[in-house]
């Protein structure tokens, strides 16, 4: 189906790029908490329309479920990140993983790990809109010498924080057949993220983060 691509932004310029997708034709839908009844993820999804990308864990939503990207904001966090960022990440998870709950959607744990259903089931009991408000209010916060992705419990702050230098300074890089903007620190961020990320993982290790049960674009059903 090919490759997967996410965009991350500042969250100025986040919040600006989301008000303009509002305003965009009908070939796409931008999918947020304001456009959305049930939607459930802290960050907003571009959709193209009369398609479909259905996760088989978000099976249950009743949403918009067009083939999509995901749009983050970068949040500012100190850095190197403190347990401070980790706390307000882990609360950021707690919350996301309530939401979810709201709208039917529960995550498979198995131990120890099933008693961290008890405090996403608590918060779940308070009103989605609260727990919305709870989710932004943590994730924007000033801090000094970076960003991170703070909204998203899957990305890891300590691997995928950017420095101030990492996001102002810039050059073009060869990318297929185009040439792309990229920090001029790229090789080392990447390291930073991947480690040695000229070397592929094991073959069992490969994963998209993303299981579909349903995908159909342009007519053709893939799935």
């Amino acid at each position: 189906m090919g490759r997967r691509y996410d965009i991350a932004l500042c969250r100025d310029d986040y919040e600006r790029l989301i008000d303009l997708l509002k305003q965009g034709s009908g070939k796409y839908f931008l999918q947020d908490h304001s456009t959305e009844k049930h939607y459930v993820f802290p960050y907003a999804k571009l959709r193209l329309n009369d398609t479909a990308a259905v996760e088989k864990t978000f099976e249950c939503l009743k949403i918009n479920a067009g083939v999509f990207v995901d749009i983050f904001p970068l949040d500012r966090i100190k850095i190197p990140p403190n347990y401070l960022s980790n706390l307000r990440r882990l609360v950021i998870k707690l919350i996301t993983c309530s939401i979810f709950k709201k709208e039917g959607v529960w995550y498979r744990r198995v131990g120890l790990k099933k008693l961290v259903h008890i405090p996403e089931v608590v918060l779940a009991l308070l009103p989605k809109k609260w727990l919305i408000r709870m989710q932004r209010l943590l994730g924007i916060r000033s801090g000094k010498g970076g960003y991170a992705i703070l909204c998203d419990p899957n990305y890891s702050i300590a691997k995928t924080y950017y420095t101030e230098e990492e996001l102002s300074k810039r050059v073009q890089l060869p990318f297929e057949d185009m040439f792309v903007w990229a920090s001029a620190t790229w090789d080392k961020a990447l390291k930073r993220t991947y480690n040695n990320y000229m070397t592929l993982p094991p073959e069992d290790k490969r994963d998209s983060g993303h299981e579909f049960s349903k995908i159909v674009l342009n007519g053709k059903v893939y799935l």
